[in-house]
């Protein structure tokens, strides 16, 4: 592709291709990326705009081979971009995103067909590694097997993607029933499908679950991929997905030392009204404090996206092993589980979250940096 014209305007310039396409380029936008506007060591932009007048102008334009150069008025800078670079970006605005992968919706039948990949072959090949990463923007959702029984194998994990992120809990939790449990987790009971520490204004994204011993009776796992429930909800009642959509609700976390507040909305979408993510739990859940004229309508639009949550065709199911971690998107995913019998035997699960973007942009170097070979995934389809 060639650019055989290039015309002067007051704020751009106007392109011709060989094949008489029309561009427009602004001029700022092509001062501020400059190849030379960034530093090539740190690779952060240096340029600084508020260096150049708001009405910046060229004074010429011309061409070199296969690149464009523009010459600005005041300093006579020479600013020098590939052609074929330039017709790409102006057609297709953005980078290119490896990372931006569509989700897969599951249901009911993932149980059974959990991802399941080797801790070892984590940690050592790189490409399963991959395979691990696309799973979990995939489909939200992996199971890791043969982890050793230690206190230390959790951080491995989580090191292969991200760091450790702390919440208010700490850096770390034992999930585990206590005499005096500070908050319905660390209970035998059953935990409805939900989200973690809706509470924090910045919820975590990534969760981890490694189970330590697992020799009671009850406990199952549950999960619901929340964002394909959402979508079923926008198909079947569009108004009560809005009002989930639009309205924040409190949360809070208070006990001993604590008492943690944010407002979330139980779904988040983006600028194209696409679910993105979910925010759920009514043991954290605040007093609703909306008009009560709204809550007229919140209630029952609540109540639906809940009982969907935990309806038989949304949910899957596992019992989690010694030596197993369970790894899921804690935005999209929720968890729940069955009631257990703390006197039947011990039940451990050493839990931590780590960020989502970290995972993404090691996903992206990885692609980058080396080649895909193919990866059995057991119970991927």
């Amino acid at each position: 592709m060639q650019i055989v014209s290039a015309e002067l305007q007051p704020h751009g310039l106007n392109l011709e291709t060989n094949d008489g396409e029309a561009l427009y380029v602004n001029y700022i936008w092509l001062r501020d990326n400059c190849p030379s506007s960034w530093d090539e060591v740190t690779r952060d932009r240096s340029f600084d705009i508020t260096a150049i007048p708001p009405d910046l102008k060229a004074t010429a334009v011309g061409f070199d081979g296969t690149d464009i150069i523009v010459t600005w008025e005041g300093d006579g800078k020479q600013s020098r971009y590939d052609v074929d670079w330039l017709i790409k970006w102006l057609r297709n605005p953005g980078h290119a995103d490896p990372a931006s992968l569509l989700p897969r919706a599951w249901r009911a039948e993932k149980t059974g067909h959990v991802a399941e990949f080797s801790f070892d072959d984590i940690l050592g090949d790189w490409a399963t590694r991959c395979a691990y990463f696309e799973t979990l923007i995939r489909d939200g959702l992996a199971l890791i097997n043969d982890v050793p029984e230690d206190n230390g194998s959790i951080t491995r994990i989580v090191e292969v993607a991200a760091i450790v992120r702390g919440g208010f809990s700490g850096l770390y939790f034992n999930v585990r029933a206590y005499p005096k449990p500070q908050g319905a987790a660390y209970t035998a009971n059953a935990l409805e499908p939900h989200t973690d520490n809706p509470c924090e204004e910045y919820p975590p994204s990534i969760q981890y679950l490694h189970c330590l011993r697992n020799e009671a009776r009850g406990g199952e796992s549950t999960f619901a991929d929340a964002v394909a429930v959402a979508a079923d909800l926008k198909a079947s009642d569009p108004e009560a997905f809005e009002l989930l959509a639009t309205y924040d609700v409190p949360f809070r976390f208070s006990h001993d030392g604590l008492d943690m507040r944010a407002r979330q909305r139980v779904i988040m979408t983006d600028a194209r009204g696409e679910v993105t993510g979910v925010t759920v739990s009514q043991h954290m859940a605040d007093i609703f404090d909306m008009d009560q004229r709204v809550l007229d309508r919140y209630y029952p639009a609540f109540h639906r996206f809940l009982t969907m949550l935990r309806a038989p065709e949304y949910e899957a199911h596992l019992t989690l092993k010694s030596g197993q971690c369970v790894v899921f998107d804690n935005q999209r995913i929720v968890h729940g589980r069955r009631a257990f019998d703390p006197t039947s035997g011990t039940r451990i699960l050493r839990g931590c979250y780590s960020d989502r973007g970290e995972m993404r942009s090691r996903y992206r170097v990885l692609l980058r940096d080396g080649e895909i070979r193919d990866v059995k995934v057991q119970g991927a389809d």
